[in-house]
């Protein structure tokens, strides 16, 4: 019985990002404003929302809004028992 190995998968960065069960991505970065012509942006583009930290902080303040709600829900109605 012969045995054939194999060589390992070359782990670079392209190959790490793209994964099987997700498609590539088509986003282009936007042209300038005095670009001649029309402006094209793909969907992959306009799917894009804002990163970083206005989203964290959104994230975060909604979190801590639905927990005080949560509490003052509990306070009040383990009150008015």
């Amino acid at each position: 019985m012969t045995t054939i190995l194999r060589k390992p998968p070359d782990r670079t960065k392209d190959q790490r990002s793209q994964s099987s069960f997700v498609e590539p991505d088509n986003i282009r970065t936007p042209p300038s404003e005095a670009a001649p012509g029309p402006q094209i942006i793909t969907t992959d583009t306009a799917r894009q929302g804002p990163a970083g930290f206005p989203v964290l902080f959104v994230l975060i303040v909604s979190l801590a809004a639905a927990v005080v709600a949560l509490g003052l829900y509990t306070v009040l109605w383990t009150s008015a028992l």
